[in-house]
């Protein structure tokens, strides 16, 4: 009987509280843009750095870390997805490229407002060999 009326209690407190909060928080309109090259208003005619990553190995390893642990909540699925979020973690590691730049300029196609380039690196620091992707955007 202890146990039920506790519940219903605490089941008022969540209800109640969540119904307040929701109706104390108004929407604000967001202060930043993203992708950030979309705050600008005539974009450069070189390319300019827009962002920087010199080392990825610390969000490699906490992402292969999170995406398996996920794949543990559920059903005997889970350990196929533990299996290939580790293996993917591990190969982006240790095959992939380690630091990237990316840079952005006016588009050379009339239909594309910004072109972006994206260099990366084989290892940390902006080292080894390069890979150059170009990409054009709205």
């Amino acid at each position: 009987m202890k146990s039920k009326t506790l519940k219903a209690i605490l089941s008022i407190i969540l209800l109640t509280s969540m119904l307040s909060i929701t109706s104390l928080a108004k929407p604000e309109p967001a202060a930043a843009c993203y992708p950030a090259y979309t705050c600008m208003k005539v974009p450069p005619k070189d390319y300019s750095l827009v962002y920087q990553n010199s080392d990825r190995r610390k969000g490699l390893i906490i992402g292969g870390v999170v995406l398996g642990g996920v794949g543990f909540l559920g059903t005997t699925a889970g350990v196929g997805s533990f299996a290939v979020a580790t293996y993917t973690s591990w190969k982006e590691l240790y095959h992939g490229s380690l630091s990237f730049r990316n840079y952005i300029k006016k588009s050379d196609l009339k239909a594309y407002k910004f072109k972006s380039k994206t260099v990366y690196y084989e290892k940390i620091n902006y080292k080894g060999k390069t890979t150059t992707k170009y990409k054009y955007h709205n």
